[in-house]
């Protein structure tokens, strides 16, 4: 508990100590008062410098060493999740080595026209399954959004793998048009940025090569798009090609059918849990900022 808490140990801790008093905490009281923010926004921003610390002590670490270290950690769903993604791309016709490769190579040489990965394939075939918890060791962004200017996001988010689950390219969005689209996709690591030109912002450079997945029910064959232009935008990935959903295994009546029905219940009792845990963390942060205040 201590661990999550963080930056609110401290502060947990003095505020349990003798009392400060009412002229010693009235600089503190002013500056909050003034900030004319909710209590929420100040969490958020104290989480934030929690969050650069772990980044500095995590930016000697390579994507590939934090794959290894998650692999060093004990299994909790007794390999249910690993029965389910061989048993998907067995079905499928995927070697599971040539799976393993493209996503270590895509982790090792970042966003490239060689290393991006489309899972293509209908409803309910596993493609997003087969990838989803990349989003457990890294930080990950799970789309771009449908408004105008979607590479904006990138300026306030930190992303170390970009995994965009039913990915749906419109040439006519703001900001990500062809000519926005294809360097992005192609890994140029300096990537100018188009932003909406209000108030004071202009155009940034992007620098990250943070890795691209993406889930796609077919390659791109955009209405707006010219033959020649579809082919350059499915050039910039690897693609796979999915088409046996998992309500196709159940039906041969496959070994496997229990484990799956299994892992369907471990992963909702998982997203429980985590929002339980969320929740408790919330609390417990709201509670050592009302003792600090006080």
């Amino acid at each position: 508990c201590s661990e999550t808490l963080g930056p609110f140990a401290e502060v947990a801790t003095a505020a349990s100590g003798p009392r400060l008093t009412a002229r010693e905490e009235r600089p503190g009281k002013d500056f909050l008062t003034n900030q004319r923010e909710p209590a929420g926004n100040l969490l958020s921003r104290v989480w934030a410098i929690e969050d650069a610390m772990h980044d500095a002590e995590g930016a000697a670490t390579t994507r590939l060493q934090k794959l290894q270290q998650a692999s060093e950690e004990p299994c909790g769903c007794d390999n249910l999740t690993e029965n389910a993604m061989l048993e998907i791309l067995s079905r499928n016709g995927i070697q599971p080595t040539r799976f393993c490769t493209l996503i270590t190579n895509l982790l090792c040489t970042g966003r490239s026209r060689n290393a991006n990965i489309a899972l293509a394939g209908g409803s309910g075939c596993g493609k997003s399954y087969l990838v989803k918890h990349l989003a457990d060791i890294y930080r990950s962004l799970g789309t771009l959004g449908s408004d105008s200017y979607p590479l904006a996001i990138l300026v306030e988010k930190n992303v170390e793998i970009f995994i965009l689950d039913d990915f749906r390219y419109n040439p006519k969005q703001i900001g990500f048009c062809l000519s926005d689209a294809l360097p992005f996709f192609e890994g140029k690591r300096q990537l100018t940025i188009t932003l909406p030109k209000s108030g004071n912002r202009c155009d940034t450079v992007y620098e990250n090569d943070a890795p691209v997945i993406i889930t796609v029910p077919t390659r791109f064959h955009c209405k707006d798009l010219s033959a020649d232009d579809n082919d350059m935008l499915n050039q910039r990935f690897t693609w796979l090609s999915l088409a046996k959903g998992f309500h196709d295994f159940l039906a041969e009546d496959h070994p496997q059918e229990g484990k799956l029905h299994r892992l369907c219940r471990l992963s909702a009792s998982a997203s429980a849990l985590a929002l339980a845990l969320a929740l408790a963390l919330a609390l417990a942060l709201a509670l050592a900022l009302a003792l600090a205040l006080a």
